[in-house]
């Protein structure tokens, strides 16, 4: 059963929210990134653009919130499906909301052409937002319509205006629960979807360039590393990352990409992460950081990087590989949410941005448990 309906349009905090309201609630959060879980929802909520409605209570059955699109689309019918759910209207300012939507999920929607999801996205804008995303002007009217219509139409004890910058108090205090004493999750900035996933915007927006030639971090790229990296993300906390474990953990697999004149444009890097479960303890290597310079980015760089990276992983022996990435961009390599195979970070539940790979057939079979990280990544 729902307890929150939410309202608030993509790009809005809605992956930080998710993760906040399952701290909350105990449960699961309905985020667009169920629908790269659960394939089997698309046809669904294509229906229901068209106008057939699904069953809700049956599509939501043990969630106990659900946010994003393609939810926030549907914010009219949940709320009367789920009456006493909490509507929350997540918002940002309507300029910021635009620079960050156009540089990232909005591009990505162009990508997978011809796909059932890329069926579902297009007609979703089309008939319940813009079918002009790519129009500044009609987007950000859209979006103000959007949030005018709900602010109109919702009654004011059942509704929540939120903004990400408010954290956990006005949340707790809306559903009658104690606010976490710890800090509030902040996940997918638009700096974090460039840096780390500029090609899920979509091999048709690659821009020309040089196809990158991947090869091992040599002795002498650790400064280009470490400019690349500082560089790529809004702080330089990953780049003391790489430096923190370069030599400190055995095996690594630290590859580069070199674009035109040998230039470091690229890296990514896997180190060894340890499970404990009730068994046998095992290993996984863990995908990160990784980051393809910004002029770089959309022209297969990431891509190349990962794949090159998964094959030096299995030729080396290994056998699982985890990532904490985003959960549209990683199935494509066969990343799977790592809650399917019973692995958790830090606490027991589903995590959308937590994901896993067998790099052999059956090699995540077995009781879970909690995956570790090296110790310096609690820096980040």
């Amino acid at each position: 059963m729902l307890r929150v309906v939410g309202a608030g349009l993509g790009r809005t905090g809605t992956l930080s929210l998710k993760l906040a309201l399952e701290r909350l609630l105990g449960g699961p959060c309905y985020h667009m990134a169920e629908l790269f879980a659960h394939p089997e929802h698309v046809p669904l909520w294509h229906g229901a653009v068209r106008g057939r409605m699904p069953d809700w209570r049956e599509l939501f059955r043990g969630y106990r919130a659900a946010v994003d699109w393609p939810v926030a689309s549907f914010w009219p019918e949940l709320t009367h499906a789920f009456p006493d759910a909490l509507v929350l209207l997540s918002v940002r300012d309507p300029e910021s909301w635009w620079r960050s939507a156009s540089e990232t999920i909005f591009p990505a929607t162009r990508g997978q052409e011809g796909s059932p999801w890329r069926a579902l996205v297009d007609d979703l804008f089309a008939t319940r937002f813009t079918p002009d995303i790519r129009d500044r002007d009609a987007s950000v009217a859209a979006f103000e319509r959007h949030n005018a219509r709900v602010r109109r139409e919702v009654p004011r004890e059942r509704l929540l205006e939120w903004r990400a910058r408010e954290g956990w108090g006005p949340l707790a205090a809306a559903l009658g629960l104690p606010a976490p004493d710890e800090p509030f999750p902040r996940v997918n900035t638009r700096e974090q979807f460039r840096a780390l996933h500029g090609d899920a915007q979509g091999e048709a927006e690659r821009r020309p360039g040089l196809p990158p030639r991947v090869r091992r971090e040599a002795q002498g790229d650790a400064a280009s590393i470490h400019t690349l990296l500082a560089g790529a993300f809004p702080t330089d906390a990953e780049a003391r990352l790489v430096a923190a474990l370069r030599g400190a953990t055995e095996p690594q697999v630290s590859l580069v990409a070199e674009g035109g004149g040998a230039e470091i444009v690229g890296h990514i890097l896997f180190t060894p992460a340890e499970i404990r479960s009730p068994g046998e303890p095992g290993r996984a290597m863990a995908l990160g950081p990784m980051a393809v310079r910004p002029g770089r980015q959309r022209q297969g760089v990431g891509s190349a990087l990962v794949r090159a990276g998964l094959a030096a992983c299995r030729e080396a022996g290994e056998r699982r590989v985890v990532v904490l990435g985003h959960p549209a961009y990683y199935p494509r390599f066969g990343f799977a949410p790592a809650w399917d195979f019973g692995l958790y970070y830090r606490a027991p539940g589903r995590n959308p941005a937590f994901l896993a790979l067998e790099l052999e057939p059956g090699a995540l079979r077995g009781p879970g448990g909690e995956v570790r990280y090296h110790p310096a990544f609690a820096g980040l």
